[in-house]
């Protein structure tokens, strides 16, 4: 894989229990399992173990009117993660990183945003909160030795207009909000974006 103009490779293994209470709600219980080595980078490769909890609903679409085209119920999930990143050479700056992070994503069809367009649109709002704390100091030469530790925010509003068959228009906004007990690792961005995705 690569992204960003670094190459790395990733193996994972995943096993769950699902429960479904109700006929449009389920929930699942699992562990995770990863292990990515960065090829650019390999002092910062390490070995993943969490658990994760989910719980979502796809309720059966019903309009909310048939003038507005909108669904009555969005649907939407809620996913939880909490685990420890380990290094696969002591040396790495930070060393072990416990993670945690907490998922809400939510999904509403809507109606065409074009006349002459008979597919509708597709709503999407996705919201992320996610904690990182490595176990030891990231480097002497950063605030003395200082342990780091970071909050990030997300998130992105999109909508999806199919076109015709195979041809999808996608537009939205994306922000991000990323607090850190070192100065290097502080961010904030924002912007919007627009993109034609062919499907085959």
């Amino acid at each position: 894989h690569s992204h960003g103009g670094t190459r790395y490779s990733s193996l994972g293994l995943g096993i769950g229990l699902e429960l479904r209470p109700t006929a449009d709600c389920s929930s699942r219980l699992g562990l995770e399992l990863q292990r990515r080595a960065l090829f650019s980078n390999p002092l910062l490769s390490g070995r993943y173990g969490g658990l994760h909890v989910s719980w979502g609903c796809q309720p059966r679409a019903e309009l909310l009117s048939a003038d507005s085209g909108w669904l009555e119920t969005p649907q939407w999930q809620v996913l939880l993660r909490l685990g420890q990143d380990q290094p696969t050479r002591a040396e790495r700056p930070g060393g072990a990183q416990t993670q945690a992070s907490l998922r809400s994503v939510a999904s509403l069809r809507g109606p065409s945003l074009a006349g002459g367009l008979r597919a509708p649109s597709q709503w999407l709002l996705d919201v992320e909160l996610s904690q990182y704390q490595d176990a030891s100091g990231y480097s002497p030469l950063l605030d003395h030795d200082r342990l780091r530790r970071t909050t990030r925010l997300s998130a992105r509003l999109e909508v999806q207009q199919a076109l015709r068959h195979g041809l999808e228009l996608v537009a939205g906004a994306e922000w991000v909000q990323q607090r850190a007990s070192l100065l290097l690792f502080k961010l904030q961005s924002w912007g919007p974006y627009a993109a034609l995705r062919v499907l085959w």
